[in-house]
């Protein structure tokens, strides 16, 4: 992918969520993406992150971000790391284009 960009974008194309969806402990609820620690205080371990939670904090973060027409944002974390798969994943809540460089 040397110099290549790509960039994701939603165009209106995902469903709304259920009116239901995020109600209640944003921590209840099967896992929809296992993220492992560092292992700084031991082996590393695997955090199960639930559809609620990583929609709660996507959500949280659109309130707080204030995007404008046409704001992009540049990924430049892998992800497989929680701040990478977290770009992803408020791009995509807030229909916002994610845009993936690659090594120069």
């Amino acid at each position: 992918m040397a110099g290549a960009c790509v960039c994701v974008e939603s165009g209106g194309a995902l469903a709304a969520p259920p009116a239901a969806a995020g109600v209640g402990n944003p921590g209840v609820g099967p896992g929809a993406a296992i993220v492992f620690t560092s292992g700084t205080t031991g082996h590393p371990r695997g955090a199960v992150l639930s559809r609620a939670a990583l929609r709660a904090s996507a959500r949280a973060h659109t309130r707080a971000m204030g995007w404008r027409a046409g704001d992009r944002w540049l990924l430049s974390l892998p992800t497989a790391h929680v701040g990478g798969l977290m770009v992803v994943i408020r791009c995509l809540q807030a229909r916002r284009a994610v845009v993936v460089g690659g090594r120069r």
